[in-house]
C-alpha cells in the first residue's frame, strides 16, 4: 500500500458491496414472499375448482348411473345358470 492510500477506501467498497447485497437479497424475499402468497392463492382456488368438479361428477355419474337394470340381473343369472350346467354335461 503506498502512502497515498487511504485503507478505509477498500473497506467503504467492501461496505457498500455488502449493503448493496442486502438491498438484493430483501427484493427477493419480498418477490418470494410475493410468489408464496399467489401459490397460496392458487392452492385454494384449485381445491374450490376441484370441489365442483367433484360435485359435477357425483351428478352426472352418481348413483342413478351405478343402478343396474333387473334385466341385466336376470341375464347374468341365466348365463351363470346356462354355464354351470353345459359345464356339468361336458
Amino acid at each position: 500500500m503506498s502512502d497515498t492510500e487511504s485503507p478505509e477506501l477498500p473497506l467503504r467498497a467492501d461496505l457498500q458491496s455488502a449493503h448493496a447485497e442486502i438491498v438484493s437479497l430483501r427484493a427477493q424475499r419480498n418477490e418470494l414472499v410475493l410468489l408464496r402468497v399467489q401459490l397460496m392463492g392458487r392452492d385454494r382456488q384449485i381445491r374450490a375448482l376441484q370441489a365442483k368438479l367433484d360435485e359435477l361428477a357425483r351428478r352426472a355419474f352418481g348413483k342413478k348411473s351405478e343402478k343396474l337394470d333387473p334385466h341385466q340381473l336376470r341375464l347374468a343369472l341365466a348365463v351363470t345358470t346356462w354355464l354351470s350346467t353345459s359345464h356339468r354335461n361336458t
